[in-house]
């Protein structure tokens, strides 16, 4: 649960509402975040951002979301898990894929190309 109130457009300084159009042109954007983070106009453009470059990425949306996952339950943000999962879940990752993120070389549920992608995300966290 987020410790700062979300910001609600019609509370916004015109600035940030500006911002918010933008968030709402990306497929799929946590709406909560983007509220948090327009307290402070210079950070939601930040996120904007990344989270624009994120959903122009080649890479697989499952291989995407996985990572997501492993770096939201390393960094122990219920709110980013939640959203990947549920994201995930749309790009078709299963449940037993979405459980195994912590011990992934062990797991049956991860082709050979998941394993690394977990790793990686691991090690960039």
């Amino acid at each position: 649960m987020s410790r700062a109130p979300a910001l609600e457009r019609e509370q916004a300084p015109e600035e940030v509402r500006a911002l918010y159009d933008m968030v709402e042109k990306l497929p799929g954007a946590p709406r909560l975040t983007s509220k948090t983070l327009a307290h402070s106009p210079p950070a939601l453009r930040l996120f904007l951002e990344l989270a624009r470059a994120m959903t122009t990425l080649t890479l697989d949306p499952r291989l995407r979301e996985l990572a997501f996952v492993a770096v939201s339950r390393l960094n122990g943000s219920a709110i980013c898990d939640t959203f990947h999962s549920w994201l995930g879940r749309k790009v078709g990752l299963t449940a037993d894929q979405l459980d195994g993120v912590a011990d992934p070389a062990t797991s049956p549920a991860y082709r050979e190309v998941e394993r690394p992608v977990i790793r990686y995300a691991e090690q960039l966290t």
